[in-house]
């Protein structure tokens, strides 16, 4: 079989420009990379950093202060979002939205009386 230089050079470009193709597939992009500002926007600051001792006790008290304050904090919001919903109701509606309230509140009084009183039978059954 004879093939002519001509076929032979067209073999060539085109097993040429398939490798050149898939060798830059391969390759990433611009893209793809992170610029260089966004990458010290990552990094962490260098002077920024608090040293903290380590001792247990006094950071023990720093998370119960802390959880005490959310926990005024949390309550405080509640009471106000009580109180606003309340605020913008009309009359007749707010009364009933009283009476409600004090109704559910001797429902689970009742309730826990009723668990507690099970409870302690319960506890005295297998003594």
């Amino acid at each position: 079989m004879n093939i002519s230089t001509g076929t032979k050079l067209m073999l060539f470009t085109l097993s040429l420009l398939m490798f050149t193709a898939v060798s830059e597939a391969q390759r990433p992009g611009p893209g793809i990379r992170v610029p260089q500002e966004k990458q010290n926007d990552r990094a962490p600051k260098k002077g920024n950093k608090k040293i903290k001792k380590l001792n247990p006790a006094k950071s023990k008290k720093e998370q119960e202060a802390k959880k005490k304050k959310d926990d005024k904090q949390y309550a405080e919001a509640v009471r106000k979002n009580r109180k606003h919903a309340l605020d913008i109701q009309t009359p007749e509606v707010r009364e009933r939205m009283k009476s409600n309230r004090k109704e559910s509140d001797s429902n689970y009084k009742i309730k826990r009386k009723r668990t507690v009183s099970e409870s302690r039978k319960a506890g005295r059954k297998y003594k």
